[in-house]
């Protein structure tokens, strides 16, 4: 198991309590909130979702992060580099403020030297940067940065979020993102030489049944790429993450077609209705209060994970396993470091592996519950929020 050191915080000696700011658009803003204050911090929370809502963010202008970085915090906290223009970089340099900019799981945070450089992100002993993807992790540290290798957490909220009567078989909650496509169109100028190769490298990827996306875009030869890929620059590093992600699109939309129909609900937003019936689509869940229910309630809970997860794993693993839920993940390298495949989690290799795995679970109840109960406890060992704070006090 890869060794998780965590950045050393410098405490200022005329504060008379410490302080976090948090810089952080995502579910688990809050809970990271709670944590800090339950030890006595004060906390700044400066952005988060209002509800689960993408659509309602708290969000505070340069001007006022400046102004509480002035302040001397104790710590600056950040995922996926929110925030950090060149004014918040050169000022948390400047007064030597510890940063921790943890690199979560948003598909367009490319670990690239362009998208560092166009971050302000500069090596530095205050600063430290988490992945929750070990390639990754290596490549940042290639870049000169202190790097550290950091999973995924899950919260209270699954912690305790016990087996409970099901009442559905096989459920799949997550977005599928087809409007990308749109973007995708636009952003390369409607240009149809493009657009065609790029419905033809999918379409491929589909047919090879694999998740090495990079090494099957450096070996795909059937027609020269009208991309750069050059990560050196802005426009390459857009050009990978929107085929990436319109890849990870149409590899759930593929999902949809070999699922058992009957007694299956699929969550996230409109775009699945291009592939599934009404009564098959449950529409979008909060993440704090619907989420939990649907893991408690479905036999089969299905992870499909992101492209841009190298050898990682994402956060829909760790919050249906921690109540003690049965879960169907594709397999990825960093699974094995923690779970035993087939003893602890169950995983596919390949999609077309998927129907007969959901069939044989389905009829031997008794194995699904060992195995979920097993990997409850791998989950409640090493992945709690509060465990991983912890390590910062």
């Amino acid at each position: 198991m890869r060794a998780c050191t965590c950045i050393k915080i410098i405490y200022y000696t005329n504060m008379s309590k410490k302080r976090i700011l948090l810089c952080v658009y995502h579910f688990i803003a809050q809970d990271i909130a709670i944590f800090f204050k339950s030890k006595g911090w004060d906390v700044e929370l400066l952005g988060y979702y209002e509800n689960n809502n993408p659509n309602k963010v708290w969000r505070h202008d340069t001007n006022t992060i400046l102004k509480q970085i002035s302040n001397k915090p104790t710590l600056f906290f950040t995922l996926n580099s929110q925030h950090l223009d060149k004014r918040i970089c050169r000022l948390l340099r400047s007064q030597k403020i510890p940063v921790i900019n943890w690199f979560l799981d948003d598909p367009f945070s490319s670990i690239s030297p362009w998208y560092i450089h166009n971050n302000y992100l500069t090596p530095s002993e205050t600063t430290t940067l988490w992945c929750i993807d070990p390639i990754q992790t290596q490549k940042l540290a290639k870049l000169g940065f202190q790097t550290v290798y950091r999973p995924h957490i899950t919260t209270h909220r699954f912690l305790n979020n016990l087996p409970q009567q099901p009442t559905t078989q096989v459920s799949f909650i997550g977005n599928l993102g087809l409007t990308l496509k749109e973007k995708f169109n636009a952003f390369v100028n409607n240009n149809p030489k493009v657009i065609n190769w790029a419905n033809s490298f999918v379409q491929d990827f589909l047919n090879a049944n694999t998740r090495d996306y990079e090494g099957f875009l450096s070996n795909y030869t059937p027609a020269p790429s009208p991309f750069s890929f050059n990560y050196q620059s802005p426009s390459g590093t857009q050009q990978s993450d929107f085929l990436k992600f319109l890849t990870s699109a149409y590899t759930r939309k593929h999902l949809s077609k070999i699922l058992p129909k009957n007694n299956l609900q699929i969550y996230g937003d409109k775009d699945w209705l291009e592939c599934i019936s009404p009564k098959v689509f449950g529409g979008r869940v909060n993440y704090q209060t619907q989420t939990p229910h649907i893991y408690s309630t479905t036999e089969i809970n299905i992870n499909i994970t992101h492209l841009q997860f190298k050898d990682g794993f994402n956060q829909r693993i760790l919050d249906v396993l921690a109540g003690g839920n049965f879960l169907l993940t594709d397999y990825t390298p960093a699974l094995e470091e923690y779970f035993k495949i087939g003893t602890d989690i169950v995983c596919y290799k390949n999609k077309d592996e998927i129907p007969e795995i959901i069939k044989y679970y389905l009829k031997n109840k008794k194995q699904r519950q060992n195995i979920a109960i097993r990997g409850k406890e791998i989950v409640h060992k090493h992945f709690p929020l509060d465990k991983l704070f912890n390590t910062l006090l």
